[in-house]
């Protein structure tokens, strides 16, 4: 059975919660291949490397 758009948010928004986490700006995860590389892309946090794999530097 599937659930509304709204319930899987909120049990998200918890799970985050629950790990000590309260983001202040959207979160984004379990993204597609493409998408992950277009996000990363955008922001600048992430390289093409060696047979197309991302190398992600995600330290402040």
């Amino acid at each position: 059975m599937d659930r509304p758009a709204d319930d899987a948010a909120l049990e998200e928004e918890d799970g985050l919660k629950q790990h000590g986490l309260d983001p202040q700006k959207a979160v984004h995860w379990n993204l597609s291949p493409t998408r992950l590389y277009e996000e990363s892309f955008a922001r600048g946090d992430g390289r093409l490397v060696h047979m197309g794999a991302i190398c992600a530097d995600t330290a402040p």
